[in-house]
């Protein structure tokens, strides 16, 4: 029995498991270095999306009878926060879609690849759909 004890107490016979955990950390941490950059991108831009969605008529009725707000102004509007957030807009006719149906309600979607280079794998496509609209009945994206 004190054998047995004996032999607990001692140092660990590998230095394996260590290693091995060692490994696993840092590739987490290089996957979250290339990864969580691009989803916080994403994150930022449906955020001032929203915001671009979220008129207020009566604080802005005069641009709003200016016709300030129509899907070709809000296209536009959009189309420069991609820029300014280096969202891979190639094909803006085809990637975004912003609808104004019967003057109601806007609805925006917008379809865009991110391409992330990982060793050995190679460029990985991360497929990213946005779709906004604004609730009927308060005017605020939801």
């Amino acid at each position: 029995m004190m054998n047995l004890l004996r032999n607990q107490e001692g140092k660990a016979e590998s230095k394996a498991p260590l290693i091995i955990t060692l490994i696993i950390i840092a590739i987490l941490g290089f996957l979250a270095y290339k990864f969580v950059p691009v989803k916080w991108k994403y994150v930022e831009f449906s955020d001032e999306v929203q915001e671009v969605l979220n008129i207020n008529y009566s604080q802005h009725y005069k641009e709003a009878a200016r016709g300030a707000f129509n899907e070709y102004t809000m296209r536009e509007q959009i189309l420069e926060l991609a820029k300014k957030h280096n969202i891979p807009i190639v094909d803006a006719d085809r990637q975004v879609d912003v609808k104004w149906p019967e003057k109601r309600i806007f609805t925006v979607s917008i379809d865009y690849d991110e391409i992330i280079d990982l060793p050995i794998y190679g460029p990985y496509i991360w497929k990213f759909h946005l779709y906004v609209e604004q609730d009927p009945m308060s005017g605020k994206a939801i």
